[in-house]
C-alpha cells in the first residue's frame, strides 16, 4: 500500500471518528493514530479540515477535585492534542471541564473523559473502602507511633491500638485483595471498626485523630496521583497540526482571555503517600484508553487495521 492509499484509509478512519455514536467514534480515532504513528503520517499530510469548536463535560459529584480534573484532562490532550479549561465554582469544586479542539475529535474527547473518569470513581471508592484498615496496618509497624500512643492516649486509646496490633500483625497488602473474594469481605468489616473507633478519639485523642485524618488524606491523594499517571504514561501524545494549535491558543484568548493558569508544584511524598500511589500506579496500569473502545462497529471492521 503506497502512501496515498494509506491516507486515504486514515481518512476514512478519522471520518468516522465525527460518527454521533461516541465508541464507533473513538475506536476510528484510536486506529487512525495507530496507522499515523505506524507509518509516520503527519497531520499536515492529511490536509483535513481543523475548524475550532469547544464542548463542555459535566463531571460526577464525585470526580469534581482539581486533582482528578486536571489529571484526567491532561490524559485527554496528551490523546488527542486539544487544550481544556476546568470551570470551579466558589467552593473550588470543578463541575465542568472543557474541551477545546477540531469539532471532529470532541465528541470522543468527551467520551474518554466520561468513560475513564467512571473507572477511576469505581477504582478510588474500592481504595476507601478498605483505606483505614489499611492506615492501621501501617501505623503499627511503627515503633513511634506505639510509643506515642502508649505515653499519651488512655487506656481505652491503647486497648484500641494493642487490638490493632494483635489482629492485624500478619495482614499485608490489604489494598491487593480483589474486591469478590471472601477476604475482602472481612477486611471490610474490620475497616468498617477502625473507622468507628478513630471517630470516636476525636474527642479522646484529638492528636492521634488529627494523625489519622492527615494518613487518611495523603493516602487517597497518592492513589489517585498513581492512578492517573499509570493511564498518562501508556498514552502516545497526539501530534497535533501546529496551524490547530494555533487556532486552539486565538479560541482561547477570544473566549477565556481572564484565563487563570495553574501550574502543579513538585513535593517529595512520605511513605504512607508512597505507598499509595504505587498501589494507585498497578491499579491504572490495567487501564488505559484503547479499554474504553469495547465494542467495535461493523463499518470500522470493514476497513483493514494494520
Amino acid at each position: 500500500m503506497n502512501k496515498e492509499e494509506l491516507i486515504a484509509k486514515i481518512k476514512k478512519l478519522l471520518a468516522l471518528s465525527g460518527s454521533s455514536n461516541p465508541n464507533e467514534a473513538a475506536v476510528a480515532l484510536s486506529r487512525a493514530q495507530k496507522l499515523m504513528e505506524l507509518y509516520k503520517i503527519e497531520a499536515d499530510d492529511l490536509k483535513l479540515p481543523n475548524d475550532v469548536d469547544e464542548i463542555r463535560v459535566n463531571n460526577a459529584s464525585a470526580f469534581c477535585t482539581g486533582m482528578c480534573v486536571h489529571g484526567l484532562a491532561h490524559i485527554i490532550c496528551k490523546a488527542f492534542g486539544v487544550d481544556y479549561v476546568a470551570h470551579a465554582d466558589h467552593n473550588s469544586k470543578y463541575k465542568t471541564v472543557s474541551f477545546i479542539g477540531p469539532k471532529d475529535l470532541l465528541e470522543s474527547c468527551e467520551y474518554i473523559y466520561v468513560y475513564l473518569s467512571r473507572l477511576a470513581i469505581a477504582a478510588i471508592n474500592r481504595f476507601n473502602k478498605i483505606l483505614d484498615l489499611s492506615i492501621a496496618c501501617s501505623l503499627i509497624k511503627q515503633r513511634d507511633i506505639i510509643d506515642f500512643v502508649n505515653s499519651y492516649g488512655s487506656s481505652t486509646n491503647r486497648f484500641i491500638v494493642q487490638c490493632w496490633c494483635d489482629k492485624f500483625k500478619d495482614y499485608e497488602d490489604v489494598q491487593k485483595c480483589n474486591e469478590d473474594d471472601r477476604q475482602f469481605k472481612i477486611f471490610l468489616e474490620e475497616s468498617k471498626i477502625v473507622t468507628w473507633q478513630v471517630k470516636n478519639m476525636r474527642y479522646t485523642f484529638p492528636v492521634f485523630y488529627s494523625f489519622f485524618l492527615k494518613q487518611r488524606r495523603l493516602s487517597r491523594r497518592g492513589f489517585i496521583k498513581g492512578y492517573l499517571n499509570a493511564i498518562k504514561s501508556k498514552v502516545v501524545e497526539y501530534s497535533q497540526n501546529q496551524s490547530v494549535v494555533e487556532k486552539i491558543e486565538q479560541y482561547l484568548e477570544n473566549h477565556y482571555s481572564n484565563l487563570r493558569v495553574t501550574n502543579s508544584s513538585r513535593y517529595r511524598m512520605g511513605q504512607r503517600e508512597y505507598e499509595a500511589y504505587s498501589q494507585g500506579n498497578d491499579e491504572g496500569n490495567e487501564v488505559s484508553i484503547s479499554s474504553a473502545l469495547n465494542g467495535t462497529a461493523a463499518q470500522i471492521n470493514e476497513l483493514e487495521y494494520f
